[in-house]
């Protein structure tokens, strides 16, 4: 009787390498999923304003002391989940003179809290879903200086009453539904420097271009020879002899005897004849 022959069982040298690369492709696209959003805890009264501060960076805000006791609320770090109504912890503390809320969810409802602000110098709402509705509620206050509305759903209707805000001096307003006609209109309070300001940009940007021909004209000009010694302006015209003095052609208006024009001998005549040509070359 004959012995079974043994099976040998095909085995792919590459098997390991598609293994660690299956692996590979499976942990990246797990990472790339985008992480499901963060739901912010509710809104809870607060006593005083240690516990305001504490909610606050709960909610993945930073608070920093200020000068005079004041303070700088930020919410725009990676993280930072908020909601309208938690901006009634910034009322508890003593005085808020900064708030940084870019990108975050703040609507016009969160604007009723931070109106009530009234020591708020600084205001930064860059691409929030504030609107001029909004806008109204920020006209009490009367210490604001700068405030940021980049890629807001703002128009002029909501910035006209921004004007009125005695210390306002900086207001951003590019990327918005703000037209060059009311960027006009709020210039007519000259303390108040807009961003973009249409009428500025356009005399930087003619400058520019006159600087920009001057420099090609410069660089495309002719060479002039280091021992010219004509007017800038003026053509030059280097005499082929070296032991002469280069041509002027001021001498041919301002006289033979002009500072800076010489002469040449005559030799017909054996005398010294003024000339404004160059001598010929030896």
């Amino acid at each position: 009787m004959m012995s079974p022959v043994p099976t040998r069982v095909a085995t792919c040298p590459l098997f390991p390498l598609a293994l660690l690369f299956a692996c590979l492709m499976f942990s990246a696209a797990v990472s790339a999923a985008p992480a499901p959003e963060k739901t912010p805890p509710s809104f809870r009264a607060v006593a005083n304003a240690d516990e305001a501060v504490m909610r606050i960076e709960e909610l993945g805000g930073i608070v920093r002391r200020s000068g005079d006791d004041g303070f700088e609320v930020d919410f725009h770090h990676k993280g930072a989940a908020i909601a309208d109504a938690h901006l009634q912890y910034l009322l508890s503390l003593k005085k808020v003179v900064v708030l940084r809320l870019k990108e975050t969810q703040i609507t016009d409802a969160g604007l009723v809290h931070v109106g009530k602000l009234a020591t708020l110098k600084r205001l930064y709402l860059e691409k929030t879903a504030v609107t001029d509705a909004g806008l109204k509620h920020l006209t009490g206050l009367k210490e604001l200086e700068y405030l940021n509305l980049y890629a807001c759903p703002v128009g002029d209707a909501g910035v006209e009453g921004l004007k009125d805000l005695p210390k306002l001096r900086q207001l951003f307003v590019a990327e918005t539904k703000v037209t060059h006609a009311g960027i006009a209109r709020l210039q007519a309070a000259p303390s108040v420097q807009i961003v973009p300001d249409p009428a500025r940009d356009r005399q930087r940007a003619q400058a520019a271009l006159d600087t920009a021909k001057s420099a090609l004209a410069t660089a495309e000009a002719p060479a002039r020879p280091a021992s010219c010694t004509s007017p800038p302006n003026a053509p030059c015209h280097s005499c082929p002899n070296a032991r002469s003095p280069p041509w002027r052609p001021a001498c041919r208006t301002a006289g033979p005897r002009a500072h800076g024009c010489w002469h040449r001998p005559n030799w017909r005549s054996r005398s010294l004849h003024w000339t404004n040509r160059p001598y010929p070359a030896d």
